[in-house]
């Protein structure tokens, strides 16, 4: 038999991870995020990367210059976080909300691309991911 006092303490308990929960989805993509966030799973983030690798969704030309640096600093292209030039070639993009984030990284080169889900807030995808990239065959 439960006594009282532990009701009240496991329902002020609830109460309490619930709020939490609620404020960390009030800025996240069930809360409509303004960084346009998404919903997707490992697998269908493997599909997207085999499609950019396999040019059947850009073309060669037009996938060349969205991995092609845009800015002076050099590790952003059109939509592709890009890998710096001193290791394994790779672009991608990561991000994330209050208990979610992620990463995609895309190896042209090797055919590999690592993919990283976590219902964990940032930066703890895309550290799992640089653990990985520093792991990466240069080619």
């Amino acid at each position: 038999m439960v006594s009282p006092i532990m009701r009240r303490w496991c329902r002020a308990r609830r109460k309490c991870q619930r709020r939490r929960l609620e404020s960390k989805l009030k800025g996240s993509v069930l809360g409509r995020t303004l960084v346009g966030g998404g919903y997707t799973t490992a697998a269908d983030l493997m599909k997207f990367a085999g499609a950019l690798m396999s040019n059947k969704l850009l073309k060669a030309e037009t996938l060349a210059e969205a991995k092609r640096p845009q800015f002076t600093k050099g590790d952003y292209g059109f939509g592709f976080q890009l890998g710096r030039p001193d290791e394994a070639r790779s672009y991608g993009h990561g991000g994330g909300a209050p208990g979610m984030n992620g990463i995609l990284r895309v190896y042209p080169e090797s055919g590999q691309s690592v993919i990283v889900l976590c219902n964990l807030d940032p930066p703890s995808a895309s550290r799992l991911g640089d653990w990985l990239h520093a792991r990466m065959p240069l080619r």
